[in-house]
């Protein structure tokens, strides 16, 4: 007989499997509709598809190794293979918010410095800034390899997590949700001022802006959603009272973020 557990479990594993899956798909797309334009073969397409590629990454590892360690045995889960390929999703995931800030400043400057754009942001330095911008994910991993601070799977809770609660209270906290809430900060703060003057410029120039106007708005959008996703992840996930609402409001309000930042 069928009990509750096993329920939430399969229903569980079929949301999250579903999300992952349409994820990367839409990444994909993003990737495909990238190449295909001539006209984003610029600094900002670039960026554009270097974040799409971290997000691909996160979905892809949290889809295909999620589903691995829930349909594994308990040694793989405890497995060193397990931590590795936690190190590599939060390199994705500090990637994907790091490329966020490289998107909004990319903006600021196209409409605030418009004459020196194409000296700030060449093709050159645009590709050396994705590099950059990986190599940051990474050393925002550095902390997790401290010992007993590394972060794994759980195929219980359906989410990344570490094995001390010490570590997770106290280290990832202010790696994470601090520094994270601040790059998002910054990343908004450029977003208003973009809007704001750009506004101003349409104005003074008679300008039909419209389409600039939704994507300064889709963008100070994009930047509240992490925000929001960081702020379930540590605040609300707080007061679940089940596996259910620990996984939607941490695990699945990742995934979600993720999916629809493309």
């Amino acid at each position: 007989m069928e009990t509750i557990e096993d329920s939430l479990d399969y229903k569980e594993f079929i949301l999250f499997y579903s999300v992952g899956i349409f994820g990367i798909c839409c990444s994909v797309a993003s990737l495909i509709f990238i190449l295909k334009r001539p006209v984003l073969h610029n600094a900002f397409g670039y960026i554009c598809a270097g974040h799409a590629t971290a997000e691909a990454g996160v979905l892809g590892i949290f889809t295909i190794w999620g589903a691995v360690i829930t349909l594994s045995s308990k040694e793989v889960e405890e497995s060193v293979a397990n931590v590795i390929m936690a190190h590599i999703l939060n390199t994705f995931y500090y990637g994907t918010l790091y490329f966020h800030l490289l998107k909004s400043v990319n903006r600021f400057c196209a409409i605030v410095f418009s004459i020196k754009y194409r000296i700030l942001f060449s093709d050159n330095i645009a590709k050396i800034l994705i590099l950059f911008t990986f190599g940051m994910g990474f050393i925002h991993t550095i902390p997790l390899f401290w010992f007993n601070c590394n972060s794994y799977f759980s195929g219980k809770t359906y989410r990344f997590t570490t094995r001390t609660v010490s570590c997770e209270s106290t280290i990832i906290f202010y790696d994470d949700f601090v520094t994270c809430c601040t790059t998002m900060s910054i990343a908004l703060s450029c977003d208003i001022i973009t809007f704001s003057y750009f506004r101003i410029r349409a104005k003074k120039a008679n300008m039909n802006s419209r389409n600039d106007i939704k994507l300064a708005l889709h963008a100070c959008l994009t930047t509240l959603l992490y925000m929001a996703m960081i702020f379930s992840f540590y605040m609300f996930s707080n007061y679940a009272t089940n596996i259910w609402t620990l996984f939607l409001s941490t695990t699945f309000a990742w995934m979600l973020c993720h999916v629809l930042n493309q």
